[in-house]
């Protein structure tokens, strides 16, 4: 309470002191008069002292205290990962981690350098080696270990079968192991027990979301199953009574009973009368017929003559001609002149679409007279 009083003693005692002081000082001379004239001039009068300053607030005591706010929890740093040393054909049988400066000193390690051994596989070269978990691999063959990264290379380089001396430190002394680096031919016995088991639970794990009567499964008949609403529209546009059925079966029936005329251009001759002819007759293709038969291009065989060329090469009527030689085909002209540059009695290499399959057939050419290639 005693220093709550203080300030206002203070303040009490500036005021008196100013109220003394402009008692005290004399009041100017009127303008003008004798006293005023006798008076030389001087320096401006000092200034009024202002107002006492403000009344302190009242100690915190007495105030509403406010809470610090408390800091964040720091975050738990993740786990480390556990690498396991092994590569395509080599593998020493441990699992390793980084050592970071707090760890080397828990470690008893002047320097963080090498790699924590965190678990040993029973029967992997490493146990057989000697090595146990809580070891620091600090060198590899002379070659000082920096991290899990270099470690794990040094082991996959290493071809199998062949003795390595590892540097180790153990509770704060240091001693050298030969391990021989082991074949992982049959990697699942040499695996990190560790490892088998974190795989053993990823696949229970898969299992249970993907496997036979998971969640998953569910919704995937739910969805594309036979009794799904996908499935039955599906069947409803392209299934046995669809209207994609009925206009498969008529373009069929159109087909078989379409006019195919045969056009003058296409059926050019060569001098005499005769040009190198396949024995067949062709039709041109739009691209509804292109499109039904699988090809982007080509010329529809309408027949094959007995004993041609083509008939004894094994074209038949159906066929789509896309290529002779090394010529692209798209209509019948193209047929006619790639076949009046062929040598008459030479086979020549005639690629047809099949059922959707492509095959390519070698035909002799024959000079005879008539229509047709």
């Amino acid at each position: 309470m005693r220093r709550f009083f203080v300030p206002i003693l203070l303040a009490v005692a500036f005021t008196g002191m100013a109220a003394a002081q402009d008692a005290a000082r004399p009041a100017p001379p009127a303008p003008g008069s004798p006293e005023a004239a006798a008076v030389p001039p001087g320096p401006p009068a000092p200034p009024v002292m202002a107002a006492p300053p403000a009344m302190p607030a009242p100690p915190a005591m007495f105030a509403q205290a406010t809470p610090p706010t408390p800091p964040a929890p720091p975050v738990p740093p993740p786990p480390p990962m556990n690498w396991y040393a092994a590569g395509k054909g080599s593998f020493l049988g441990v699992g390793v981690e980084e050592i970071d400066p707090d760890h080397a000193r828990k470690l008893k390690i002047p320097e963080p350098y090498g790699v924590e051994v965190t678990s040993v596989t029973g029967d992997g070269p490493a146990a057989k080696a000697g090595l146990k978990q809580g070891d620091v691999v600090l060198e590899f063959n002379g070659q000082r270990v920096e991290g899990v990264e270099q470690f794990v290379r040094l082991v996959r380089e290493t071809p199998p079968g062949r003795t390595v001396k590892l540097l180790i430190n153990r509770d704060g002394n240091t001693q050298t192991v030969a391990a021989t680096v082991g074949d992982r031919k049959a990697f699942p016995s040499h695996m990190d027990p560790k490892f088998a088991e974190d795989m053993a639970k990823m696949g229970e794990e898969l299992k249970r979301q993907f496997g036979d009567g998971s969640k998953f499964q569910q919704d995937l008949q739910k969805e594309f199953g036979p009794d799904s609403k996908f499935r039955q529209e599906m069947e409803g546009q392209f299934g046995p009574d669809s209207q994609f059925q009925r206009d498969m079966q008529k373009l069929k029936e159109d087909m078989k009973n379409m006019h195919w005329d045969m056009h003058g251009p296409d059926m050019a001759e060569g001098p005499g009368g005769r040009s190198p002819r396949l024995g067949i007759e062709t039709e041109p293709m739009g691209s509804q017929l292109a499109e039904y038969f699988g090809v982007k291009q080509g010329v529809l065989v309408r027949s094959v003559a007995e004993g041609s060329g083509a008939a004894k090469a094994g074209i038949k009527a159906g066929d789509v001609i896309v290529r002779i030689g090394n010529g692209e085909v798209g209509n019948p002209g193209q047929i006619s002149k790639l076949l009046r540059e062929a040598d008459v009695g030479k086979p020549v290499p005639v690629t047809v679409v099949r059922n959707k399959r492509e095959m390519t057939l070698n035909a002799t050419l024959g000079a005879k007279p008539g229509v047709g290639h």
